[in-house]
């Protein structure tokens, strides 16, 4: 999805914050996501549990 210089967790929870609806759309349909009112914290963990190093 993206490249940065940041470590993973500051940036997935940057992502979480700033388009936690968003992405609740497109993963909504993914195997566990915690769509539905989840906290950022179970959006962020379910991201780095998907998480593929390239």
């Amino acid at each position: 999805m993206s490249a940065v210089d940041v470590p993973v967790s500051v940036h997935l929870a940057d992502l979480v914050r700033s388009a936690g609806d968003e992405l609740d759309k497109v993963f909504a349909s993914g195997d566990g996501y915690p769509a539905g009112g989840a906290s950022e914290g179970e959006r962020v963990g379910w991201l780095r549990s998907h998480h593929v190093d390239g």
